[in-house]
């Protein structure tokens, strides 16, 4: 397991390529390792999904805002991260090689990798559910969106924790109207852990969760959790992923292949 510190946007998604083009090597050996790694991004910033139309996004409003913009290696739609501040959010990367029992259909994968994460939210006294569509909610309310990438012979699953979300960027962000009659709407399909939680302190809550989430993972999987950084391998690959990939303007603002939406409009994360 790697709880990791918080990285510009570029990096950070470098760091998850990298993690997952070393899996793909290690698990045609013997020595077949998951990994669970935490992390944030700051400053703040807009992540696109793979297949997006970078035209789903407003850039003038973001350039005002002063957000940088990545693209993820996972479909979906346009969130943002470290927003207002690196604890705002957290996410949960997780890739597991396949074993016997992994199931086949992709449903069924995302019930699987969430279910510690909708564990550990129960276990801190939220009310989760995983929702067919692949959210995580409470009372019907979007708390964290997952989104996999999967292999022959391993998938890679991330999901983002909402510990406060800044409505009135993200609306913002996808260049619609910010006014109350929206925000509410918003309100209305958006929570927090923060709002269940009446606890406005985002770092104590941060800690309790991924602690949770460690603790569910033991108890569901029987996995046994070793905690180290990244190897230097593993920051060599992503520096060059990096530089090679995620900071060129040419990968994030593609537009060959888009058209998957925004998270206001398109419910799944496949």
């Amino acid at each position: 397991m790697v709880d990791d510190k918080a990285y510009p946007v570029h990096l950070g998604l470098s760091i998850d390529e990298a993690l997952v083009e070393l899996a793909a090597i290690s698990g045609s050996s013997d020595n077949k390792l998951n990994v669970i790694r935490f992390y944030q991004f700051a400053p703040p910033c807009v992540v696109l999904g793979l297949h997006q139309d970078p035209g789903d996004i407003h850039m003038e409003y973001i350039s005002s805002r002063q957000l940088q913009v990545g693209r993820r290696i996972t479909g979906g739609g346009a969130i943002i991260m470290g927003v207002p501040d690196e604890d705002s959010q957290v996410g949960i990367s997780i890739i597991y090689q396949h074993d016997d029992g992994f199931p086949l259909k992709l449903g069924s994968r995302y019930a699987l990798l969430a279910s510690p994460i909708v564990h550990a939210l129960r276990s801190i006294g939220i009310d989760a559910r995983y929702q067919s569509n692949s959210d995580i909610t409470v009372g019907g309310k979007k708390i964290a969106g997952q989104a996999i990438f999967s292999t022959g012979t391993f998938t890679f699953m991330h999901s983002t924790v909402n510990i406060t979300y800044d409505l009135p960027t993200m609306l913002g962000v996808m260049g619609k109207v910010i006014e109350p009659s929206i925000l509410l709407k918003m309100h209305q399909s958006f929570t927090t852990l923060v709002d269940l939680l009446g606890n406005p302190n985002k770092g104590e809550i941060l800690k309790s969760l991924k602690g949770a989430i460690v603790d569910a993972m033991k108890e569901e999987w029987k996995a046994k959790i070793h905690v180290e950084p990244l190897k230097r391998a593993e920051m060599q690959l992503a520096r060059r992923m990096e530089r090679e990939k995620h900071s060129n303007p040419a990968y994030i603002f593609n537009r060959e292949g888009t058209g998957m939406g925004s998270c206001f409009t398109r419910e799944d994360e496949i």
